[in-house]
């Protein structure tokens, strides 16, 4: 889980400065998961699946009870608000940059979980980019998708990339959104983390994702130029990793697209801090003893293999690597497809021979990595030209 991302030459796309830019405010309905609870039955599932049938019966039922826990202050909280006001406040920017390419928007709005004080994580900050141009009497709607980022705090580099892959420069263009994820970018604060040796606040950091990408893709739905039967979760690295689990809970999106991420959490944090000490994910767990079967049993009612029942005929994308080092394929990646398979999910794997990190150039890494990702969000949709052609008369 590290940087993946782009060197500083992808500014030869784009100066990245404003030319115009305005401020409003809007309310958007805050919706119900499209999906209910999942039962005690299917959470024992996914908990043998990840505990790979070793465990006893007493331990598998307390498993299934915190995870039960998990779920119901997951759903409660949407719930609450619902019932109170369904109706959330949103602070939105816009701006176009020099080029005239990409309009970027900035929405900000209060997320479900609250922590004590001002704290900058309790408002839920995105950037969506979009092309810049529209045709007069044309009412084309673009493919679009949220995506999560990687761990490393480094969002002006992830949203470089988003302008890049809005602009329509190296792929047929879709609308990127871009969610600062809890204690990253705009939401950080002090020393705090996502990734965190306190299981408690790990959990709650999870809880707030689940609810802030819902509330996000309620607010962008409501933008007149988003496809809502192309509308995908993608995410890459830890984006992946905490994706597959939001996208369990949220399935109202019409697909799901994992760049080098896989299940087992456990197994993923044991890997890397004990492969590599110095690495993010060691740095972030040190006050956790590295004990393989003590982490599992601690992150299971959030880890994704425990909620992957919940995927149900859906299109997913998953491209992984051969010599991945953090995402072991046979624990992470194998009992991930094998469970969408049996629940009728549409899959299409793909399988790099390459690391973790991608190597290589900027146009390599387009090319093996995020064009295949936009392929499958773009997912066959008309383009501009073929929906509203241009009058050459």
């Amino acid at each position: 889980m590290e940087n993946y991302f782009l060197k500083p030459f992808i500014v030869l796309f784009f100066l990245f400065m404003t030319i115009i830019s305005h401020s409003k405010e809007v309310a958007f309905e805050v919706k119900p998961f499209v999906t209910g609870r999942s039962t005690p039955e299917q959470i024992k599932s996914g908990l043998l699946t990840l505990f790979k049938n070793n465990i006893s019966e007493a331990h598998l039922e307390n498993q299934i009870g915190l995870a039960n826990q998990f779920q119901n202050s997951v759903y409660e909280a949407l719930e609450k608000q619902i019932e109170s006001n369904k109706f959330i406040k949103a602070d939105i920017q816009e701006r176009t940059l020099t080029g005239n390419f990409v309009k970027e928007t900035t929405v900000r709005f209060a997320s479900l979980v609250q922590r004590p004080g001002n704290h900058a994580a309790n408002q839920v900050v995105a950037k969506i980019y979009e092309p810049a141009m529209r045709r007069a009497f044309c009412d084309y709607k673009y493919p679009t998708s949220i995506f999560l980022h990687h761990i490393l705090n480094q969002l002006p580099m992830v949203e470089d990339l988003a302008k890049v892959m809005a602009s329509g420069v190296m792929h047929q263009p879709a609308i990127v959104v871009i969610l600062h994820m809890p204690h990253y970018g705009d939401r950080k604060q002090g020393a705090e983390e996502f990734l965190t040796s306190n299981i408690s606040a790990f959990h709650e950091n999870v809880k707030q994702l689940i609810l802030d990408v819902h509330m996000l893709k309620n607010y962008v739905e409501t933008r007149n130029n988003v496809n809502p039967d192309k509308f995908s979760l993608t995410g890459i690295s830890l984006g992946s990793v905490m994706g597959l689990g939001v996208g369990a809970f949220d399935q109202s999106f019409s697909a799901y697209g994992n760049l080098v991420g896989g299940v087992d959490l456990a197994n993923i944090i044991y890997n890397r801090a004990t492969n590599r000490p110095g690495s993010e994910v060691a740095v972030a767990m040190k006050d956790l003893a590295m004990d393989e079967g003590a982490i599992r049993n601690a992150l299971a009612p959030i880890d994704s293999m425990t909620w992957l029942h919940r995927y149900q005929g859906k299109k997913i994308f998953a491209l992984n690597a051969t010599r991945d080092d953090i995402i072991n394929h046979e624990v992470s990646v194998k009992p991930m497809l094998s469970t969408w398979e049996a629940n009728g999910n549409l899959i299409k794997a793909r399988l790099n021979d390459d690391g973790h990190q991608p190597t290589g150039s900027f146009f390599k890494k387009m090319k093996n990595v995020f064009n295949p990702m936009l392929d499958f969000v773009v997912d066959g949709a008309q383009t501009l030209d073929e929906v509203c052609p241009l009058n050459t008369n």
